[in-house]
């Protein structure tokens, strides 16, 4: 390809980019209908070439993920957006969207196939290890809460999570955060992580180190919410011991 021609071509996508994101980033049901035309292919190709204006696409996708709609969730799947989806978790101008409509399409699949996908261990590897690159971002508050609704959506994800070792990661923030909100938001998906982990499925031992690593952290924070979560955590991790016995 010549510059000219190469240069003609990112033109013509930028456009293309800018008549989807017009007509389908407010209308869900314009969206699912471009869908079904074959809208999906084009934003994958945006996304995995890096087009100058795929910021367009993100919106057009993120309502198509987070539809209710089977036929969203269908075409989605065989479009094996889900690589893409989770590459955006390295991006800090999209992790919070990405992370939040990965729960939203884990509840609209009623089939089971995206979450065996998500399941997978590279993918749970690299859902645990994004949380780590974003600690010192702006936006980690609000992705605590975004995983802390993922962790909350289904019982094998967050044992998986559990096992990559995402429980030992929060304690370790928790030990050096000094914003009161932050350190809640920490407790709170510690609380998730070990609510929803499969009973019988963590190690006693670890999970009872756990338990005294957090109270030895916790033991002077006056905080009454942080001592009530820590409460729950506490006895979350008993029903764990107590069922390996």
């Amino acid at each position: 390809h010549t510059a000219r021609g190469v240069g003609a071509q990112q033109e013509i996508n930028n456009q293309i980019l800018h008549i989807l994101y017009n007509l389908c980033s407010l209308n869900p049901e314009r969206a699912l209908c471009a869908a079904r035309l074959g809208l999906v292919p084009i934003i994958k190709r945006s996304l995995e070439e890096d087009w100058p204006m795929r910021e367009l696409a993100l919106p057009v996708l993120f309502n198509l993920l987070r539809s209710s709609s089977g036929d969203a969730s269908d075409i989605l799947w065989h479009s094996n957006i889900l690589p893409d989806l989770l590459a955006l978790l390295a991006d800090q101008s999209w992790c919070v969207d990405a992370c939040v409509c990965l729960g939203r399409w884990l509840a609209a699949d009623s089939t089971g196939r995206v979450k065996h996908d998500v399941l997978q261990p590279d993918n749970t590897a690299r859902l645990a290890g994004a949380l780590c690159v974003h600690r010192d971002a702006l936006i980690f508050p609000k992705l605590l809460a975004a995983y802390t609704s993922l962790a909350q959506c289904d019982t094998e994800l967050a044992t998986a999570l559990v096992g990559r070792g995402l429980v030992q990661d929060v304690l370790r923030f928790v030990d050096g955060e000094k914003k009161p909100f932050t350190r809640v938001a920490l407790l709170r998906l510690m609380r998730a992580l070990y609510k929803n982990a499969r009973v019988g499925s963590i190690d006693a031992a670890a999970a009872q180190h756990d338990a005294a690593t957090l109270q030895r952290i916790v033991e002077h924070d006056t905080s009454a919410m942080v001592k009530n979560i820590t409460n729950e955590i506490v006895a979350c991790i008993s029903a764990h011991t107590a069922q390996a016995h």
